[in-house]
């Protein structure tokens, strides 16, 4: 009968009674055996992923960890890479009276030009009694047209 390749593809009557025909115990101990193997394999495969999910979260956790100690030290080189020094301020930007110095001219002419809507003069001005240039400006001005009209009284 184990030979025969009939029965094995079409199983007859004969083949599907005799699973019928074993008693109650013997029905449920082949269920709780199946139900066994088959609680035992998914939790394996649950064991399994608990580990790979602990090692790859371990990873993230260690990777976390080294970004949020080394925030300190990013952040001062960003924050130096965006806060200029003041000395770097100063080669940069004039005074009034520096640019006047600059310029040949007495810082209150400066003043009389910085108000003439005419002359131009590449600068800013923080509220109404201090004013900034810089060199590149003030040359770049100087290539101009603009001529210093100044009173001879």
């Amino acid at each position: 009968m184990c030979n025969n390749e009939d029965n094995i593809k079409n199983p007859t009557t004969s083949d599907k009674n005799k699973f019928n025909n074993l008693n109650k115990d013997t029905k449920y101990c082949i269920a709780i055996v199946i139900f066994s193997l088959s609680l035992l394999v998914s939790a394996i495969i649950i064991s399994n992923s608990i580990q790979k999910l602990k090692y790859s979260f371990n990873d993230g956790f260690n990777i976390i960890s080294s970004d949020i100690s080394n925030l300190p030290y990013s952040l001062s080189t960003s924050s130096s890479n965006l806060v200029k020094e003041p000395t770097d301020i100063l080669q940069h930007t004039l005074s009034i009276q520096d640019a006047a110095t600059y310029l040949g001219i007495a810082s209150d002419e400066l003043w009389k030009v910085v108000n003439d809507p005419e002359s131009k003069i590449p600068h800013f001005q923080v509220g109404q009694s201090r004013c900034f240039f810089t060199k590149e400006g003030l040359d770049k001005w100087l290539e101009g047209s603009y001529t210093l009209n100044f009173d001879t009284k």
